[in-house]
């Protein structure tokens, strides 16, 4: 989570029983550079996409492990538990888990409202927010065009119209 690689290993060299633990250890591999995250989901193409803690963010980790910000904004804070459903969508929670009681010596600073977001992905590196359901209050349903990278990875609130209460 606040490392600043990220690595792989194969899960055949996992589960194979006969290697000890320093020959499994040299197996393990840098993968690519990444930033503070939590919530981490691959698609079928290899992406590999994350919540971007410190800057509020999602971004995903390319196949020539390049690095780029899909969405940004002060709603996404601490995006976690990134997956992607049977139909292709990314789903993510959006927590506020930094703000908890057990983070902050026993006050709990996080407020709603705290989200459920469903979006699909659109070429070129584009996320689309196609719904964002919030905890204890409904919110508009309307698709938001988040990020393109040609436009300098512009985040949630700038590219498109900000996520507000219907």
């Amino acid at each position: 989570m606040h490392g600043s690689s990220l690595y792989r290993i194969k899960a055949a060299d996992l589960a194979d029983e006969g290697l000890d633990a320093k020959t499994l250890g040299q197996k393990v591999e840098r993968y690519s550079a990444k930033p503070i995250c939590d919530g981490i989901s691959i698609d079928k193409d290899n992406n590999i996409y994350l919540g971007d803690l410190a800057e509020n963010a999602i971004g995903v980790i390319k196949p020539d492990r390049s690095y780029i910000r899909l969405a940004q904004s002060t709603e996404l804070s601490w995006v976690d538990s990134l997956s992607f459903g049977p139909e292709g969508k990314l789903y993510a929670v959006v927590n506020q888990l930094h703000r908890s009681a057990a983070l902050n010596g026993g006050e709990a600073l996080s407020k709603p409202p705290y989200f459920l977001i469903e979006s699909k992905l659109w070429p070129p590196d584009c996320l689309a927010v196609t719904q964002v359901v919030e905890v204890g209050e409904g919110f508009d349903n309307r698709e938001y065009l988040v990020s393109q990278p040609a436009m300098g990875g512009i985040g949630l609130t700038q590219r498109c119209h900000t996520m507000t209460k219907s």
